[in-house]
């Protein structure tokens, strides 16, 4: 399992994760949940689209400088995808997160999907994945590869979350801080990336003991990116039609 980078604004927030949908859990005979929340949200998959440089307000484009179609839309022409990297024919990156209960478990076993948060018996988890195939370099026929020089690792996953979710502690519903987690691919491979990691671990390195989700907990995705080796945004969350 790949190390997690969790950013410094993330300090005292609880919660994993970012995008546009919530994902719920409640545990089976016990109390329900104080806050309002889905029947059932406990899985989340979405494809993932290139990212291009918004049509006004960003630095490639301040403003408008093109018409759309013809009701004459504003619009910015040429688009401006923000990394230099390209989805070659078969390209295509996923994005899924799977939202379940660890309850009555043994303190201390690996097995425990509280671990290795040993001073809790019972939470929620957050499982995240995410895959691209067919990524090449800006010159279109060049596979990523992983750069072993790289100082930061290559290629990230970026989210930004609000988890809301019953405090153990303070008792009654919270709502978190926003907060961003970066997670880290494995090495980039023939045009191929892979990530599988879940949300305990990440929360144990950075906030220790008693950082575990508790049973009833919503994660509303707020944002969710893939970013290149150069720090750029290779992908994110969307749907798309039509071939390269």
């Amino acid at each position: 399992m790949k190390k997690i980078a969790i950013l410094a604004a993330a300090v005292g927030a609880l919660g994993l994760i970012a995008g546009s949908a919530i994902a719920d859990t409640s545990p089976n005979g016990d109390p329900p949940c104080t806050y309002d929340t889905a029947a059932k949200a406990k899985t989340l998959k979405t494809a993932m689209v290139r990212a291009y440089a918004a049509c006004g307000g960003s630095s490639t484009y301040p403003s408008p400088n093109s018409l759309l179609g013809a009701t004459n839309t504003d619009a910015c022409a040429p688009s401006a995808p923000l990394s230099d990297r390209l989805y070659g024919p078969k390209g295509a990156c996923s994005f899924g997160v799977k939202a379940g209960l660890d309850l009555l478990q043994t303190p201390g076993d690996a097995k425990n999907r509280c671990f290795p948060d040993t001073s809790v018996t019972s939470c929620g988890t957050a499982d995240v994945k995410a895959k691209c195939k067919d990524v090449r370099e800006s010159d279109g026929a060049t596979l990523i590869q992983e750069d072993q020089a790289l100082p930061e690792g290559g290629w990230k996953l970026n989210t930004f979350t609000r988890g809301t979710l019953d405090d153990r502690v303070n008792g009654g519903a919270h709502t978190a801080i926003d907060f961003p987690v970066t997670f880290k691919f494995g090495p980039a491979n023939k045009g191929g990336l892979k990530l599988k990691d879940d949300s305990n671990k990440a929360l144990f390195d950075l906030l220790g003991f008693g950082s575990a989700l508790p049973p009833c907990m919503s994660l509303e995705l707020l944002s969710i990116s893939i970013v290149d080796p150069d720090t750029q945004v290779f992908a994110v969350m969307g749907v798309s039609a039509g071939t390269n």
